[in-house]
């Protein structure tokens, strides 16, 4: 089992609400400033016009409504406590009473233990942090911030129109920790150009600053997105779309991840009727079953590099 090798989300929940907790992934409504023209237009160059939310309820539907249909889809695994999560695009970019609303419609249900709110670094002013503060104390409950930061290039990022620098991520996730806010940290195997010691320096460096959890996964070419288009001029430029070669550049990382970090996500699973490249990515239990195999060929722990490094010195 990988819960033998890393930290997992599984094995964190059950330490932290004493028993097994499913996300459900919901649309906050927001929109992203990478989108409407605030710090640019278009997105992101491998986001799909749902925003990363492509798993997640209608935003036409109520609060109510979207937390029915996302239970209804883990309802057969006996799922009674929930982390909810505001999945797609920026969940903390609106005028601050209204996420005090949507934050707090959640928030002050009995079977909701803990809110998740994905979003961007530069979309984190100040007295957004201190909301989250202030509701976690309200309610008593977890809150969490999971950032997309994809890379720590910057010269990565300008080329898939990312539109901020790696500095606002650390200055966000200091701020976000300061004020005991958990950041989880999101980065993308394989963007265009990056060789595996670019995605093992990005995985170092987050993994240096106070993070609570980290999701990786390889990067999906999702049909009618600018990184389709980049895709089939350049191939080239994919190498690490081959599933060995991923394989092998996670398990590398996973071994330079401190043992208190919890991994989130190993691989993802692209929306089907998007997805272009990789395939093989589709079979998430393949994937994890591939991962698993390689980390117990290579005898390869979380946190075995930093590990040796130690007794080395």
């Amino acid at each position: 089992m990988l819960e033998d090798r890393i930290y997992t989300l599984n094995t964190y929940f059950q330490e932290l609400f004493g028993e097994k907790v499913y996300k459900l992934s919901l649309n906050p409504g927001t929109t992203c400033p990478n989108r409407d023209g605030t710090c640019g237009v278009g997105g992101c160059a491998f986001c799909s016009e749902g925003g990363s939310g492509d798993f997640t309820p209608s935003p036409l539907l109520s609060m109510d409504e979207q937390l029915a249909a996302a239970k209804a889809l883990v309802a057969r695994k006996g799922a009674r406590r929930f982390v909810a999560y505001f999945q797609a695009f920026s969940g903390t970019y609106a005028p601050l009473e209204r996420l005090r609303s949507l934050y707090a419609s959640v928030l002050c249900r009995e079977e909701i233990v803990g809110l998740s709110i994905g979003t961007r670094p530069d979309c984190l002013p100040e007295e957004t942090v201190a909301l989250l503060a202030e509701l976690r104390g309200r309610y008593q409950k977890p809150v969490f911030l999971e950032l997309g930061l994809q890379t720590a290039r910057d010269d990565t990022a300008d080329a898939f129109n990312r539109g901020y620098p790696y500095r606002v991520f650390t200055d966000a996730v200091t701020q976000s920790a300061k004020a005991g806010i958990p950041v989880v940290v999101h980065l993308i195997f394989g963007l265009p150009d990056e060789s595996r010691e670019d995605m093992l320096q990005s995985v170092e460096r987050v993994c240096r600053l106070p993070i609570a959890g980290i999701k990786l996964q390889q990067l999906h070419i999702l049909r009618g997105t600018p990184m389709e288009r980049l895709w089939r001029e350049h191939p080239e430029r994919f190498a690490m779309l081959e599933e060995k070669a991923y394989v092998d550049a996670l398990t590398e990382a996973v071994a330079h991840i401190p043992r208190n970090i919890v991994i989130h996500r190993l691989t993802g699973d692209g929306p089907k009727k998007l997805l272009l490249a990789p395939l093989y990515s589709g079979n998430k239990k393949h994937m994890l079953a591939s991962i698993e195999k390689r980390m117990r060929e290579q005898n390869i722990f979380q946190g075995q590099a930093l590990t040796q490094k130690k007794t080395e010195k």
